[in-house]
């Protein structure tokens, strides 16, 4: 078949990378191969801007990573705090058996013991978050735990696997072993209209340049597209349900000692000794001249994702011709758009 892909970020050229086998496959960007994943030279040197981390669960991200030998380093060993959980629960235990010697304490003392191993599983589970959520999204978790679904197994993972993030331009080496292929033809183009044949659909290109195609993937959002895109009621509904919000990553370089404070900054997050990520809500932050002496800002879109959102793909019945995939229903995670993306190629 020849299939048409709407956008060129990582789930686009991950899904152009698993159909281009077995099909005529045609990919097209108006702005940034590699969508929201960005790097920036400092003194030669290669950082990440956007898309940092690498969570204990991300399977087919951890795979990609391993196969094109990117380094990543450790952000947190969360296996300390299960470390604690047992200390804790020793010396109650101890305790109860030097001291008390009595069996009408073991009942207070296990719930005492089932309370704190909860407590610290709660206090791991938003520590997860809060690395994660240093670069936006709600504060109290919500979206973290439905993006990156936190559930007892990523739990799990998370106290014996740490989260990573990969060393020098981070995901973007994986943008460019999706962008090299003779078998793909890459278009650099906005598109103005998809258009509905008997069989077949015709993708309208800003350059004036017609596509011919027999299925067609839009990943990037739908708005875009509604105007000539059909959807059912409740397709639209899950669809325009996902919230935006500007986000920005502005890179410094550390002139002297000390650790960054910017204000009206979300926090930071440390690169190497001298080179730290900057997050904010605005474009705008005050940074002083004489402390930092370098600033590059970069404009990228995080979504939030109402906890009314089921994480079902739509699009999914095989006789569509159009298909819908990427961050805008799977949330701001590489290894999600990687899943979706999986998803769609075995509907193909």
């Amino acid at each position: 078949m020849r299939i048409g892909i709407i956008g060129g970020g990582i789930s686009g050229l991950y899904l152009a990378s698993l159909l281009k086998r077995d099909h005529d496959v045609f990919i097209i960007e108006k702005k940034n191969w590699g969508g929201d994943i960005q790097h920036c030279y400092i003194e030669d040197k290669c950082y990440p801007v956007s898309t940092v981390f690498v969570m204990p669960t991300d399977r087919l991200l951890k795979k990609t990573i391993k196969k094109l030998n990117i380094s990543t380093v450790p952000v947190n060993t969360p296996l300390i705090y299960l470390v604690v959980c047992v200390i804790i629960m020793a010396i109650c235990w101890i305790v109860c058996v030097l001291f008390f010697r009595s069996r009408q304490f073991i009942l207070p003392l296990t719930l005492c013991v089932g309370i704190t191993i909860v407590a610290i599983i709660l206090y791991i589970k938003n520590y997860m978050c809060s690395l994660v959520l240093k670069f936006g999204a709600r504060k109290d978790c919500s979206s973290m735990m439905e993006v990156y679904n936190f559930n007892p197994y990523s739990l799990y993972k998370g106290l014996s696997t740490p989260i990573e993030y990969p060393l020098g331009c981070g995901m973007s080496a994986i943008v460019d072993s999706f962008l090299h292929s003779d078998t793909i033809t890459y278009l650099d183009s906005s598109v103005i209209n998809v258009v509905r044949g008997k069989n077949h659909l015709t993708i309208k290109l800003q350059n004036g340049e017609d596509i011919v195609v027999d299925k067609c993937v839009i990943t990037c959002k739908y708005t875009d597209y509604s105007s000539f895109i059909e959807l059912s009621k409740h397709e639209k509904e899950v669809l325009s349900g996902i919230e935006y919000f500007d986000f920005y990553s502005t890179l410094i370089r550390v002139s002297g000692e000390g650790i960054p404070f910017i204000p009206n900054s979300l926090g930071n997050f440390k690169l190497d000794p001298k080179t730290y990520l900057i997050a904010s809500h605005t474009p705008n932050l005050h940074i002083d001249s004489a402390l930092y002496v370098f600033k590059q800002t970069y404009n990228w879109r995080m979504p939030e994702v109402p906890d009314r959102i089921s994480g079902v793909l739509m699009n999914k019945e095989t006789n569509r011709t159009v298909y819908f995939a990427g961050k805008e229903m799977a949330g701001n995670g590489v290894n999600k758009c990687m899943e979706y993306a999986l998803l769609v190629s075995r509907m193909l």
